[in-house]
């Protein structure tokens, strides 16, 4: 039988896995004429503007019966832990897997040597690599270096923990305006600007002089992340057409 190691790459999740080919099909979404799930049917009568107000995935996901890609698990199906930095800024000056290779479970260990295309988030960052390589500085706590690849999570982070590296600690900077600063640790060889735009509204020196009373300050706000129900993780599977 031909197996497949199929492997992806996000910025904080890496899956991998084997699967015979043409064996497994996925069913993602229930049928809207599903008798079982009533609610799901096309609503009659009047409607709002673009169809229905119901969300086809509500009643599913307040009862706790919605699978989620962690829930699903193929036959013959691997697992991947990341070993990380642990510094907020670091030269990694030396990698070594060999411990955690021979580690039970462990099918392979995989290194920025390992990547043949682009080793970079191009348009997400500057020069930030996937995995970062020896002799590269890491940017962040928690900056991906290796992967793990076992037959079980628990393995694979058994062995993860068997990596050994050696970590050059470097200056950080958390506050945005000393990161500005000329003499500021440089994060990048550019510089560490990300980016920058412009937004204008209106003549802002005209409201200035009109002003009876101008106060300049600095204004902190709350930090906001969206939240889902879901765990960023990944799932693939070769399907029919070998896809």
């Amino acid at each position: 039988m031909t197996y497949h190691l199929v492997v992806y790459i996000t910025r904080y999740i890496v899956s991998f896995f084997k699967v015979p080919v043409k064996q497994h099909t996925i069913k993602t979404r229930q049928s809207v004429s599903d008798p079982d799930q009533p609610h799901l049917a096309k609503p009659s009568g009047n409607t709002p503007i673009g169809g229905s107000a119901l969300r086809l995935d509500s009643t599913g996901k307040v009862t706790g019966k919605t699978r989620y890609a962690e829930d699903i698990v193929l036959p013959e199906m691997l697992h991947a832990a990341v070993f990380r930095s642990p510094h907020h800024h670091a030269r990694l000056r030396s990698l070594d897997t060999q411990l955690a290779a021979q580690a039970p479970g462990v099918v392979r260990i995989i290194t920025a040597h390992d990547i043949p295309g682009d080793n970079n988030l191009t348009g997400y960052s500057h020069n930030e690599p996937i995995l970062t390589p020896v002799g590269v500085t890491l940017r962040q706590k928690g900056a991906p270096v290796a992967l793990v690849v076992a037959d079980s999570i628990e393995h694979a982070r058994q062995a993860a923990a068997l990596i050994e590296a050696d970590f050059e600690p470097l200056p950080y900077i958390f506050e945005a305006e000393q990161a500005l600063q000329p003499d500021a640790t440089q994060i990048y060889p550019a510089g560490n600007v990300l980016n920058t735009f412009t937004l204008a509204h209106g003549d802002l020196q005209a409201a200035w002089n009109a002003s009876i009373t101008v106060i300049e300050t600095n204004y902190y706000t709350a930090f906001q992340e969206h939240s889902t129900l879901e765990r960023e993780t990944t799932l693939g599977y070769i399907d029919e057409q070998g896809g």
